[in-house]
């Protein structure tokens, strides 16, 4: 039962999180402001691995994404091809992200009320 709660509790926060746009943007920019060490406005490749590199050092995950797959994925949100991220482009991927594992979550209550 308290595995239950904790995934209505994180699929409510996901949920006003994407249906609020100031709220979601708060949270871009904030995720933004943590990569862009450099403050330059932009997110490069490097903020990108250091950034995920101490996600997964503080969470314990030994071997973190190489080089390659964080390139993969770094290509993939630079729409526009200028070798960096902007805050848009990244809050497109937030929201990606987001909307999935809501949708993951609510799979998950589905599974546990039948």
């Amino acid at each position: 039962v308290h595995g239950m709660q904790e995934l209505q509790e994180t699929y409510s926060a996901l949920d006003s999180l994407l249906k609020d746009e100031n709220v979601f943007k708060e949270v871009v920019a904030a995720v933004f402001a943590s990569i862009d060490k450099d403050n330059s406005g932009t997110l490069e490749i490097e903020e990108v691995e250091e950034f995920i590199n101490g996600v997964c050092s503080e969470m314990g995950i030994k071997s973190a994404p190489g080089k390659g797959s964080i390139k993969e994925v770094f290509e993939e949100l630079d729409e526009d091809k200028s070798k960096n991220i902007s805050k848009e482009e990244l809050g497109k991927f937030l929201k990606v992200l987001f909307e999935e594992q809501r949708s993951q979550i609510a799979k998950q209550l589905k599974g546990k009320l039948q």
